[in-house]
């Protein structure tokens, strides 16, 4: 069995709306990110699969949305 890579954040989702350009939503979806960086989007078994994370975050009456940025900053 392969090591799993540790990443800071694992958040679940009862969906992941990907936004790509298949435009999958993912049941039960999962966003793995290091390093203020997303590196994996997927199954949430299949990101278990793969990374261990420092904190996991269930919103499991959510949709999760990964990538968004919030562009209304004051200076």
């Amino acid at each position: 069995m392969a090591p799993v890579e540790v990443v800071d954040k694992i958040v679940v989702g009862r969906y992941v709306v990907t936004l790509d350009s298949l435009g999958r939503v993912i049941p039960r979806g999962a966003v793995a990110i290091k390093g203020g960086v997303i590196v994996d989007v997927g199954e949430y078994e299949e990101v278990r699969g793969r990374f261990s994370a420092e904190e996991v975050v269930e919103r499991l009456n959510h949709i999760v949305m990964p990538g968004l940025v919030d562009c209304h900053t004051h200076t």
